[in-house]
This record gives C-alpha cells, structure tokens and sequence, in this order.
C-alpha cells in the first residue's frame, strides 16, 4: 500500500467504524470526519505496531498533513502573510 488514497482509506475506514461503535455506545461524533475518526481511533485505542499496514498509513497521512502546513506557512511568510 503506497497509495495516498490507499493511506486515506484505510484511516476512513477505521475512522468509521470506531464512530459507529461508539455511537451504538450513546456518543455522537457527528461533527468530525471519517479520516479524522480513524485518526483519533489509532492513537486512543493505542494501536500502533498492531498492523503494518496501518502504522504505514497513519505515518504517510501525518507526514502528508506536516508537508501541507509547512508549505503553507512558507508561502504565508514569503508573501507577508
């Protein structure tokens, strides 16, 4: 899996099926996105080294994210921002 959208997926997937246990459970996540669910899953339930194919997902998705908010702050602080 060395995807983008294969990272994606795999957090969507995760991300949608911890929201829809926990809401069975009487709480509302509603408000927040599959990917971030999933996101949220991985390092509340404290999955890391549980499955490879997810450690490699959470680390391309986060990595993606740093990348996009370090350009973005350049591009802010080139253009005086």
């Amino acid at each position: 899996m060395e995807n983008r959208i294969e990272h994606i997926e795999v957090l969507r997937e995760l991300g949608h099926s911890y929201a829809t246990k926990l809401a069975e459970l009487g709480y509302n996540l509603d408000d927040t996105s599959d990917l971030m669910n999933g996101l949220a899953a991985y390092y509340k339930l404290n999955l890391k080294g549980e499955a490879d194919h997810l450690d490699k997902a959470v680390d391309a998705v986060s990595d993606f994210l740093y990348e996009s908010v370090e350009e973005k702050l350049k591009w802010e602080n080139h253009n005086g921002n």
